[in-house]
């Protein structure tokens, strides 16, 4: 059992790791279509769908952005449904005018009100992830969030994406995303920084490692130990044998630079979880036996285990290039 659940977190790594190919990364290509402007386009399933094919997006991917596109909206609104026009920019009227977050709504607004004849596959690109971001930070009671597009498709990567938006159905962590965590991001980050504490504080490498658009899932990990299923609360043990080092528990870290709590994020079956923290207390040994970093330890497993097969060999390279589990 031990040795298939790791392999169950191992077969996980390579789904992120699987190759895939942008379709066409024109930024400039036209999209115009009936739609007035893209605010019409955004709002409407047809719409974005339309969006999406004329920018030669299709597959896993063109599903992957019409979730997020769905799921920021609405947790932007704070209804069940998609917004109207009017209740979209009602909801981005109340949002900070200054600051990065500010900077980013006003480039929203502009792009939201470019003519539909006018539009390019990098406007519909960028006002999507300025959506998902804005949504990721200010959405209202939202069980949605934020994971960087790269380790989630590589063809959105490639198209320009940076973020995608996925609803978790995990019971606990919708708890902790709804009923837990503080909605506006002042509070969030004073949240973070309060239960940081047990896991090495917020100093210089909290700054340098955790963005402001990682602060949610990085909140939601801190919440899930208090609030979290057996599973959960071992797979975050797990994580802390991972974080320590000499000087105790270091949850973020320039010399130990993972971001395996992010996972959550994910929404990982129990049995996924179960394979995670099995793969993840062996490579603690490893560290300690082979007197490694915690990261070289990681991937010096993976290898081990995917012994001869040259197509695990080449997504374990795949996983290293992309960075999405240690930096």
């Amino acid at each position: 059992m031990r040795k298939f659940l790791a392999f169950v977190a191992i077969w996980r790594l390579i789904a992120f790791a699987s190759p895939a190919f942008a379709e066409d990364n024109d930024r400039n290509k036209s999209i115009g279509s009936g739609a007035k402007y893209l605010v019409d386009m955004i709002i409407s399933d047809a719409g974005v769908a339309s969006a999406l094919s004329k920018s030669g997006i299709r597959g896993q991917a063109a599903s992957h952005v019409k979730r997020s596109v769905k799921n920021s909206l609405v947790a932007l609104y704070g209804g069940s449904t998609l917004p109207t026009k009017r209740q979209l920019a009602k909801a981005l009227s109340g949002l900070p005018s200054k600051g990065k977050d500010g900077r980013i709504v006003r480039e929203l607004k502009v792009l939201l009100n470019k003519k539909g004849g006018e539009l390019t596959k990098g406007d519909f690109v960028d006002a999507v992830n300025n959506l998902i971001y804005l949504a990721n930070r200010y959405g209202l009671k939202s069980s949605s969030v934020l994971a960087c597009a790269q380790c989630v498709s590589e063809n959105l990567s490639k198209n320009g994406f940076k973020f995608t938006m996925e609803l978790v159905e995990n019971r606990q962590s919708k708890q902790v995303l709804t009923s837990v965590l503080p909605q506006d991001p002042t509070s969030l980050s004073k949240y973070v920084t309060r239960e940081m504490k047990k896991f090495g504080g917020t100093g210089r490498d909290f700054d340098k490692m955790v963005s402001s658009e990682e602060e949610r899932a990085l909140a939601l990990f801190l919440g899930l130990e208090k609030y979290g299923s057996k599973a959960q609360k071992e797979f975050i043990k797990a994580v802390k044998e991972i974080s320590t080092g000499s000087k105790g528990i270091k949850l973020v870290d320039q010399s130990n630079p993972h971001k395996l709590w992010k996972l959550f994020a994910d929404d990982a079956s129990q049995a996924e979880l179960e394979g995670w923290t099995t793969l993840l207390r062996e490579v603690s040994q490893e560290a300690k036996k082979s007197k490694i970093s915690k990261k070289d330890a990681f991937y010096k497993l993976l290898t081990k285990k995917a012994g001869d097969d040259a197509n695990m060999t080449s997504r374990i390279d795949t996983l290293k290039a992309k960075r999405c589990f240690f930096q």
